[in-house]
């Protein structure tokens, strides 16, 4: 509880509009900075606790709507006074994103194109850094977005830092300082964010399919040594088909992706696995609208599954993040998502579909 207690009048004053917005059956006082109402089931509280939340809010009061053996619950408490988190860690963990990014961009670079020149190195690492730190902003600008928009506080953004020739970053988790008013607005955020982050990483796969270079098995030798070994290895198909489709590569050719392809890569498949369900991801917080608690216990198992066909270590993280903590539940817990949310989310869930069958499995090679 905060120290912050709430005065008589103002007491006096959440009770009414309460009562005008709610059917209450009891009042409990807890001490001076917390109520409690018990309120009559059989209602559409969604709109309702909706305008409770902006009446209280600017007062520095949140409410809570939650079910109970004895009924429906309404909890108000203060949040004046709650100590704020400090941003020395996440600026840590976002320059190690960085890093990691970088070096990891530095070396694909240096291995593929190293050869050709040393300003197209840099060049390339550059790009490669910018392309996946925008891919990255563009989420967390979401998510920023929405909370001002709502006028919820910021969220504090952890990004994580990878391992370089592994996979560089595995994206962001948000810790909001603040839950969802309901199951809708904790859905509505990741469509925004996905068309957001899909919109950077096809960017990054045109820019990364004109840096891509088509040699003959001569040129190859020449750049690369006489004992170059090609062996056939497969790309995702959709990869291919852009490659075959824009590049035309003969059937002897040897074809160099750019490790801007690869960026393009990791996008997508930080977008896919921020859709499918995965505790404390985005994608876990739209599952738990939608799925109860149970099924979506069974939709991370199934989700950690198929990423390891994926890429190993994502699903090692997503292992972690989904039984390290739990879900933040909304301020209403009670009310369910909107049908219309539903059929988005299964929408959602078919875009994840096509991105891992087409761009992501089998995981993208550096050259082949």
């Amino acid at each position: 509880m905060s120290p912050f207690r709430m005065a008589t009048s103002e007491v006096s004053e959440v009770e009414r509009y309460v009562r005008e917005k709610f059917n209450v059956k009891e009042v409990y006082y807890k001490g001076s900075d917390a109520l409690e109402f018990s309120i009559a089931e059989g209602d559409a509280y969604k709109e309702k606790f909706e305008d409770l939340v902006r009446f209280l809010r600017p007062k520095g009061l949140l409410p809570a709507l939650r079910s109970t053996d004895g009924g429906l619950a309404l909890y108000i408490e203060s949040t004046r006074g709650r100590l704020k988190r400090k941003m020395f860690l996440p600026v840590i963990f976002f320059v190690a994103t960085i890093l990691t990014v970088t070096v990891d961009g530095w070396i694909r670079a240096y291995s593929l194109t190293g050869s050709f020149s040393s300003s197209r190195v840099l060049l390339d690492t550059a790009l490669y850094a910018i392309f996946i730190m925008a891919f990255l902003g563009s989420r967390a600008a979401v998510h920023y977005m929405t909370c001002r928009r709502d006028g919820r506080p910021l969220p504090t953004p952890y990004f994580v830092p990878g391992f370089p020739t592994v996979m560089p970053t595995f994206g962001a988790v948000y810790v909001p300082a603040e839950p969802a008013v309901n199951r809708d607005s904790q859905f509505e955020l990741e469509p925004l964010a996905t068309v957001a982050g899909l919109a950077v990483a096809a960017l990054a796969l045109g820019v990364g399919l004109l840096d891509t270079q088509v040699l003959t098995q001569q040129a190859a030798a020449g750049i690369f040594g006489a004992n170059l070994t090609l062996v056939p290895l497969q790309v995702p198909a959709g990869i291919q088909l852009l490659i075959g489709s824009y590049l035309h590569p003969a059937s002897q050719s040897v074809v160099v992706l750019s490790p801007l392809v690869y960026a393009s890569w990791i996008c997508f498949m930080i977008s896919f696995v921020s859709i499918i369900p995965s505790r404390q991801l985005d994608g876990g917080n739209t599952a738990s609208a939608v799925l109860s608690a149970r099924n979506l216990t069974i939709a991370v198992l199934v989700t950690l599954f198929v990423v390891v066909f994926v890429d190993l270590w994502m699903a090692f993280f997503l292992f972690f993040v989904s039984w390290s903590t739990r879900t933040l539940q909304p301020l209403d817990s009670v009310s369910r998502t909107s049908r219309r949310n539903v059929y988005l989310y299964v929408a959602l869930l078919c875009v994840a579909a096509v991105v891992y069958l087409v761009l992501l499995y089998p995981p993208l090679p550096t050259t082949y």
